[in-house]
């Protein structure tokens, strides 16, 4: 399969249920390298040396996790399978959340576990851990992926039954330019702006509901300054006013006295990415987001 290319297995017969897990066995008869990857809540196992497709003792074999910055683990990026098919009954919501690590860390499923006694909806994780809104990576950050701008088409328009998408992207935009990324690529705010207004007139014209997330806090952070932090601000209230419709992220985890920073009780330990408790903040944010939308309430 080459770089940057996807396929589809041929269609199985199989019962699954509504939330329940899928096991995908891969036997990768050489050493593989993978360029990107997500975070998911279940992580990826790896056997013992040889071919174990459909053994029902996998023999496991331990390997490390990613620690994050307040000691805590993360599960392993999940490679190669980004997603399944199911034929089923249709569901009032299908919606691709387009992020980095901060959605990759899991507050789409959150949300989805919140919405299942109020509303029939599907949240799709399609974050990427240092991916950006507008810029594609050079070959040193490859594994941060396609700009969103670029994998819109593959992760969001062609994703089967869609129907909205949130753009949980921007972050990275403003991070990454003189630390892993050249410093010309940090953009404008109109810059941003206008790759947000590309996306979401893209959305519009293929039919889908589009939600954009406020840029969450990062004072304290590598890559942080006032200059970053006034484009941050301008975005946002570009959100606030502009956007089909915004969840409010940054509000959401922002220190009450500091709103430059994350506040205390939701930082990671890095000053950029939430803890397991800013994780759920920002699962309740987007399910109440979605449930108002909708005429419900979501406790």
């Amino acid at each position: 399969m080459p770089p940057g290319q996807e396929s589809w297995s041929d269609p199985i017969e199989v019962t699954v249920r509504r939330g329940g897990e899928v096991t995908v066995d891969l036997y990768l008869p050489a050493p593989t390298v993978y360029a990107t990857a997500n975070y998911w809540r279940t992580p990826m196992e790896v056997s013992e040396p040889g071919d174990h497709v459909g053994s029902p003792g996998f023999p496991t074999v331990e390997i490390p996790t990613v620690e994050a910055p307040d000691g805590s683990r993360l599960p392993l990026p999940v490679p190669f399978v980004s997603g399944l098919d199911v034929f089923g009954p249709e569901v009032a919501v299908t919606a691709v959340c387009l992020g980095d690590s901060i959605t990759a860390g899991g507050w789409p499923e959150g949300a989805q576990e919140l919405l299942v006694p109020w509303l029939d909806a599907v949240m799709l994780n399609a974050g990427i851990a240092g991916n950006r809104l507008r810029t594609d990576p050079g070959a040193p950050i490859a594994s941060f992926g396609p700009s969103g701008v670029s994998r819109f088409e593959r992760d969001v328009l062609s994703v089967t039954g869609v129907s909205d998408v949130v753009i949980a992207l921007g972050t990275n935009d403003l991070g990454l330019p003189g630390a892993d990324a050249p410093l010309a690529d940090l953009p404008s705010a109109q810059q941003m702006i206008d790759a947000y207004q590309g996306l979401c007139d893209r959305a519009a014209e293929a039919g889908l509901n589009v939600t954009i997330a406020t840029i969450t806090p990062f004072l304290g952070s590598e890559g942080y300054d006032d200059s970053r932090e006034e484009t941050r601000s301008v975005v946002n209230d570009w959100i606030r006013t502009t956007a089909p419709h915004h969840v409010d992220f940054d509000a959401a985890l922002r220190d009450a006295r500091h709103p430059r920073r994350l506040a205390e009780a939701y930082d990671s330990g890095d000053h950029l990415h939430p803890n397991d408790a800013g994780t759920d903040r920002l699962s309740h944010a987007m399910a109440a987001h979605l449930a108002r939308r909708h005429g419900l309430a979501v406790g």
